[in-house]
């Protein structure tokens, strides 16, 4: 009976060990994606007292109060100008009336229905007099990924800056098993016309050190529910570098 439970309880710390660490490609294809209405979404770009900031998704999730206001009327009638926003969620108890993502845990991206959470993070990055908001490649994910440019604020504004979806982007929401969750996709269905930087930081090497004999060890399969959700408070931890050839752990011992 003890020995159950205790079995039990290492299949939940594992599989919340994952969640944290985020998924491989192999386990995010579990998910899928749902269309949704755009003018109940909004990314806005933040900003702290130092000057930095920070991208947030606002998901308007029933009309009993306004979760944000955008203002500039001249802005909105002018898609070349910067448009503030109110955050007024921020100004009450927004449960059931708002969802606000705030991090890696809350949103990520989605191409050609491929979710690619485990490989890019988003960030807000100051180029000239605007922010843009970039898909930038994990340290993990491997060589050759470039930066994705998802959105800009078409200006840089005293306040909190609405983030424009480039052409082709969207907002969607992610679902398992035909059950929607509260993580938001920023979506996009083809490759085509993306703004892209290469990534040219090279891998490291390892460094040269005396002859190593190699252990093999053959995992055992471990039947886990790749669906836990984490609350979006909780900092995303790196998960391992994926490695598309093989998943067999290698024990290094120096030969004497």
């Amino acid at each position: 009976m003890k020995i159950g439970k205790w079995l039990r309880a290492a299949v939940i710390a594992t599989a919340s060990c994952l969640t944290i660490a985020g998924f491989s490609p192999a386990t995010a294809s579990v998910f899928e994606k749902k269309e949704v209405d755009q003018t109940k979404f909004i990314a806005i770009a933040i900003e702290y007292e130092d000057g930095d900031h920070k991208m947030i998704i606002v998901e308007q999730v029933s009309r009993e109060q306004r979760c944000w206001a955008e203002n500039n009327t001249q802005s909105l009638n002018n898609q070349d100008l910067p448009v503030l926003v109110d955050p007024l969620l921020m100004t009450f108890d927004f449960t059931g009336v708002c969802r606000r993502s705030t991090d890696s845990n809350g949103y990520s991206i989605r191409m050609n229905d491929q979710d690619l959470g485990s490989d890019y993070l988003l960030t807000l990055v100051k180029r000239g007099q605007e922010f843009v908001l970039v898909g930038v490649p994990r340290p993990w994910a491997g060589r050759g990924l470039r930066r994705i440019e998802i959105g800009r604020t078409r200006g840089d504004e005293n306040g909190h800056e609405k983030i424009a979806l480039d052409p082709g982007w969207r907002f969607t929401k992610r679902t398992y098993q035909g059950r929607e969750l509260g993580h938001v996709y920023l979506t996009y269905d083809s490759a085509e016309g993306i703004t892209r930087e290469r990534n040219t930081t090279p891998k490291p090497l390892p460094p040269a050190n005396e002859p190593e004999r190699e252990l093999i060890f053959e995992p055992e399969a471990d039947a886990v529910d790749p669906f836990i959700e984490e609350p979006e408070t909780i900092n995303q931890i790196p998960a391992a570098p994926s490695n598309s050839e093989s998943t067999v752990p290698v024990l290094v011992v120096p030969v004497r």
